[in-house]
């Protein structure tokens, strides 16, 4: 999945200079994600979806899982044959 496949929703009613400004917020972007087909990778996304919700350092660790669990995603599908 490339991150042109994304689809940015912004909620009714958000400007583009709101979205620009909040981003940083989570409040006025949506990102919606459709799943992949590799199950790995679909796992460590369902793992993201609330993240929002959280504390910033309470999100630290969940960035880190996913991140170290689609490394070793890449460096098994490089371990494939082909």
């Amino acid at each position: 999945m490339s991150i042109d496949e994304y689809e940015v929703v912004e909620p009714p009613g958000a400007t583009a200079d709101a979205v620009a400004t909040d981003v940083m917020t989570a409040e006025t972007l949506i990102v919606e994600v459709s799943a992949t087909g590799h199950s790995v990778v679909d796992e460590v996304l369902g793992t993201l979806v609330d993240v929002e919700q959280l504390d910033l350092d309470a999100r630290l660790p969940i960035f880190e899982q996913a991140h170290e669990a689609l490394r070793q995603a890449l460096t098994d599908a490089g371990d494939a044959p082909s």
